[in-house]
Parts: structure tokens; C-alpha cells; sequence
């Protein structure tokens, strides 16, 4: 794994699959963020290689580690 990516990351990814994003430097406050600061960050972060739709729908997610949990 790329150590920038150790501490976790964030996706973006277009719902049609045919885009998809990786930001390794994640903001503790990501989830308040305005669409404006997300679409920023959106487009600093690293393309990656985008994925075919599942074909079942729904994809799962993941919850982020609380770091203060620890």
C-alpha cells in the first residue's frame, strides 16, 4: 500500500462509475464540509482507475476509524 494512504483516504466516485478520486490527506471535518470546499478537494485529489457498477445495486461503505476512540 502507498503510505500516503496508510491513515485512510476518501473517494469520490461518480455515480455512473465512469470517474473515481482518491484524497489521502482527509479533513477531521470532511462530512460538514459545503459542496463547494468537497468539490475542491475533489479536484486535487489522485485519479484512480474508476470501477464498473455493481451489479447488485448499492456498494457498501466503510465508516472512517473515530481517531478519537483510541
Amino acid at each position: 500500500m502507498d503510505p500516503q494512504y496508510r491513515k485512510g483516504w476518501l473517494v469520490f466516485e461518480r455515480e455512473d462509475g465512469t470517474d473515481r478520486r482518491r484524497l489521502s490527506q482527509v479533513p477531521d471535518d470532511w462530512t460538514a464540509l459545503p459542496g463547494e470546499r468537497l468539490a475542491l478537494l475533489c479536484a486535487v485529489a489522485a485519479p484512480v482507475a474508476a470501477i464498473k457498477p455493481s451489479t447488485t445495486g448499492q456498494q457498501a461503505v466503510w465508516p472512517r476509524e473515530d481517531a478519537s476512540a483510541k
